[in-house]
Order: structure tokens, then sequence, then C-alpha cells
């Protein structure tokens, strides 16, 4: 129902909200054979919670807050504003402004874990430090955030 270039934008903002995800997965795991396996145990969880599995509105009351402090749900949030509801960018401005601040400050912080040789080890503190950021964001967004729009579709 929405634009073809609103869709872009936000299939934009959100594979760069989830760069700096995979580099915090990448730059802990030891090697490319663990990476894969790592990678799935955010992403797994980031998938069923956002409601690209599972109907938002079908999940319980505590788990859709508790889905609102997760990057996937605002891509989701976004892509169903632009497919289903037909709405424009600036009516999405909650949820884009999230993801460009995942990815600004994401890849920021990703600079923390880089490291020029796969043997060397990452420092604990900068993971740390770097997921912290993270997830500050999410839990401001949980008690910042307006309301979600797709908790509406269908009812």
């Amino acid at each position: 129902a929405g634009s073809p270039l609103a869709l872009g934008v936000v299939l934009a903002m959100g594979g760069l909200a989830l760069i700096p995800v995979g580099l915090i997965v990448g730059s802990v795991a030891r090697d490319s054979r663990s990476a894969p396996a790592i990678t799935n145990f955010p992403f797994f969880p980031m998938m069923f919670l956002s409601g690209s599995a599972i109907p938002f509105q079908f999940l319980p009351e505590w788990m859709q807050r508790l889905a609102r402090a997760i990057p996937t749900t605002y891509i989701v949030e976004a892509l169903n504003g632009v497919i289903v509801r037909g709405v424009s960018l600036l009516d999405l401005w909650a949820p884009l402004t999230l993801l460009a601040a995942t990815a600004a400050i994401g890849l920021g912080l990703c600079g923390l874990l880089f490291r020029w040789e796969s043997e060397e080890p990452v420092r604990r503190e900068r993971v740390f430090a770097a997921v912290s950021v993270l997830v500050a964001i999410y839990v401001g967004a949980y008690f910042l955030a307006p309301a979600l729009q797709m908790t509406h579709v269908g009812s």
C-alpha cells in the first residue's frame, strides 16, 4: 500500500541497524565456523519477539513490552506501516529514529571491537560497553517511544 521509496528507506535503515549486532557477534566469535551458531543466539529471539514470525498482536502483553526493547520490532513496525497501512516516512519517525540511532551509535561502538588479527582477543570491557549502549537505546525506547501501531492491525 505504501511507496516503493519508503519501503527502500525502511529496508536500508533496518539493515544498517542490524549491522552493529552482527559486528558485535562477529567480534566475539573465535572463528568463522562458530560465528553462525553465535549469531543465532540473538537473532532467533529477535525474530520471534518482533512480530515477524508470529503476529505481534497475538503475543501476550508482557512479551509485547519486552519486544519494545529490541531493534527488529521497530523494523517490523516500519515495514508494517509502509506495506500494510501505506503510511509515509514522516509517520514512521519513531521507529526510523531508533533504527538510525542504533546504526550510528552501534557502528561507532564497533570500532571499539575492531582487531587486526582474528586470534587477538577482544577485551571484554569493550564488548560490554558496546552491548550496554545498544541496550540503553532500547530500554529508553521501551519507556519513551510512542505506542506501536502494529498491535492494532486486524483488530
